[in-house]
């Protein structure tokens, strides 16, 4: 899997278009997610498994950019490898193309092995041996660096508490990593969603939710809200913990269809 280029194709269909019948940032998401299941598969290395290992793959933070959103019908080439990794996190890029081959988004996520028993990282190496994909060409975004606080010229301009549903969570028991997008986007008023769309979003994800949670979304904008500061906590043991980090910046929806 490690020296491998996986592809495969989708279609948009039209229960994951938004009000204005483009594709929704989950949806990119989730075809991402979807792209790394099926070129895991390949290798006997998916979730499950890795389970029958008491293993797991985790996310531990991710960035995508859209460059157009697809919209009902169109079929989209899909794209995915592991770069080189380190010795406990491997990062995956995607790339996405229209049926002309132009280019419609592309993405970095960053996953580690985790021991079920033990709740720690394991070397990527003891669970299948690696060398990655090294080439310069293939690197389609620049590395994900640490998330940093909020800048002070960026004020605290909405709060959100969503309610964890059942169908939120994945086969490792907490929130799947993609709710956390929906989470800070549904966190701005629905005039800023109609006027903007995101351009790129990434997120940090630094400790798992679970369905009986009680989460609070603080979202810090710039007065255009072209640029976004998400935080995301959960309420526990009588005090809130911070469980992810997300920036978000925004342009005119016209411009991105």
């Amino acid at each position: 899997m490690f020296d491998t280029i996986h592809t495969e194709y989708q279609h948009v269909h039209t229960y994951e278009l938004d009000r204005f019948e483009s594709a929704s940032l989950s949806y990119i998401f989730q075809l991402m997610q979807e792209a790394a299941a099926g070129h895991s598969s390949e290798y006997h290395l998916t979730v499950s498994d890795l389970k029958q290992q008491q293993k797991t793959w985790v996310v531990t933070k991710q960035r995508v950019r859209v460059h157009r959103y697809p919209r009902w019908k169109e079929q989209l080439r899909i794209e995915t490898w592991v770069t080189t990794p380190t010795r406990i996190v491997s990062p995956r890029s995607f790339r996405a193309f229209d049926a002309d081959g132009e280019l419609i988004f592309e993405g970095l996520t960053y996953w580690c092995i985790i021991d079920l028993d033990r709740h720690r990282p394991v070397p990527i190496a003891a669970v299948a041996p690696f060398t990655g994909i090294g080439h310069p060409d293939r690197k389609v975004t620049e590395p994900i660096g640490k998330p940093g606080p909020v800048p002070e010229e960026y004020p605290l301009s909405y709060e959100y508490q969503p309610r964890i549903l059942y169908r939120d969570t994945d086969n490792n028991g907490h929130v799947n990593n993609g709710i956390y997008c929906d989470w800070c986007l549904d966190s701005l008023p629905a005039a800023v969603r109609d006027a903007l769309n995101p351009e790129v979003f990434e997120i940090h994800y630094i400790s798992e939710t679970y369905e009986h949670e009680q989460v609070t979304v603080r979202t810090s904008t710039a007065d255009d809200h072209r640029q976004c500061y998400h935080r995301i906590f959960a309420e526990r043991e009588g005090r809130e913990v911070q469980v992810a980090t997300a920036k978000s910046v925004w342009d005119r929806r016209e411009k991105l269809l």
